[in-house]
């Protein structure tokens, strides 16, 4: 994979740049840096504006637009207008996006329902999982990261004023009541781990929460962090690019999201461990790590306990890797646009975040090439 890439690079540095320059004129460093992060999302493969014989107005080209929007996220811009205004003033960037002219660029308006479209088809994610797929082809992973995020978010929580008891619900399996004289029952109730361990991909990923609510978190020194918003969880390799994403909402614990990114990482890629912080300490899940032949190195809660695994100081060393996934959050937030969230809906709001991990993955296979 890196000697593809290596020559990929040197192909574009020799040719592709000189003869843009002498077209359009003079180009930046990040002028560089998204042309060759279009080329390795490759959206030409999922986007095609091909002739349109429909009556009325022609449509605008959602090529062009999704290019936009993966240049807002590069150049980490809050809001659409600003993308509008930017668009307007760089002739260069105009062109790389592919508008001709001002003209051509839509209003904000047609941005809105191009951005609907990506949200409602996944667009984002197909191309995420077909970029990983095509980049790791026959790649051996030494160490997989897992850690989850918060995601700041502006909308309005359903009726806060209305409280509403919620009924417990029965476990698989488990009979309500006391047992009678001569019945016994052997069968103990699951919990959701062992649950989602029986059930496919889709299954669980239609059964975690998705809905916008409040969200908390301990930190290391005991204080106590709330957000509203949704969590972001991630499965990052070695390098920092990320391999499998779920967003779910903030209230989510960290471990219900454990079994489906370890089900989608092993579809996309081959890794040998798995690491993850006490939220991941679970005797599921490590059984469910180690039925596809890896090794988990979760960190041990700090509770007395007969079956408390220590870490031997070859785990310790290995454990330390687990950094990479803390980077990937710090740079998707801070130069991607992670952080400036201003649309609403789990499928927009997860729209606008993989576009920033669309540009983080690119940025990082042609780095470390």
């Amino acid at each position: 994979m890196l000697l593809n890439l290596s020559r990929h690079w040197m192909r574009y540095q020799e040719s592709l740049f000189d003869d843009f320059e002498e077209a359009c004129g003079p180009m930046t460093d990040r002028h560089k840096e998204i042309i060759l992060a279009l080329d390795v999302i490759g959206l030409d493969n999922f986007l095609f504006d091909g002739p349109s014989y429909s009556v009325g107005r022609p449509r605008r080209s959602r090529l062009a637009i999704a290019r936009a929007f993966v240049a807002k996220a590069a150049l980490n811009l809050s809001t659409t207008k600003g993308m509008i205004e930017r668009l307007k003033v760089d002739s260069m960037l105009r062109r790389i996006c592919g508008f001709d002219s001002v003209r051509e660029i839509p209003a904000e308006s047609t941005f809105s329902d191009a951005f609907s479209e990506f949200a409602r088809t996944d667009l984002m994610s197909k191309i995420h999982e077909s970029m990983i797929k095509i980049s790791f082809k026959d790649v051996l992973i030494g160490h997989i990261s897992r850690d989850a995020t918060e995601i700041h978010a502006r909308e309005k929580i359903a009726n806060p004023g209305k409280k509403t008891l919620r009924k417990k619900k029965i476990p698989t399996g488990y009979k309500r009541g006391r047992p009678r004289k001569d019945e016994v029952r052997d069968v103990k109730p699951k919990n959701n781990i062992q649950i989602q361990m029986t059930q496919k991909l889709p299954q669980i990923l239609n059964g975690l929460p998705k809905r916008f609510n409040c969200g908390s978190k301990k930190g290391s020194r005991g204080h106590l962090s709330q957000w509203f918003g949704y969590k972001l969880h991630l499965d990052v390799c070695d390098d920092g690019i990320p391999i499998s994403c779920i967003l779910t909402s903030a209230s989510v614990n960290d471990n219900q999201c454990s079994v489906p990114l370890e089900l989608m990482t092993n579809s996309r890629v081959q890794s040998l461990y798995t690491l993850g912080d006490k939220g991941y300490d679970s005797a599921d899940l490590r059984t469910h790590v180690a039925s596809f032949g890896k090794i988990p190195l979760f960190q041990p809660r700090n509770y007395e306990s007969l079956n408390k695994i220590e870490f031997d100081p070859a785990m310790s060393e290995r454990f330390k890797r687990r950094t990479s996934v803390e980077r990937a959050f710090s740079r998707c937030k801070d130069s991607f646009g992670c952080r400036n969230v201003r649309v609403k809906g789990h499928a927009k709001v997860l729209a606008h975040v993989m576009t920033g991990i669309l540009m983080l993955c690119a940025m990082r296979i042609l780095e470390t090439t």
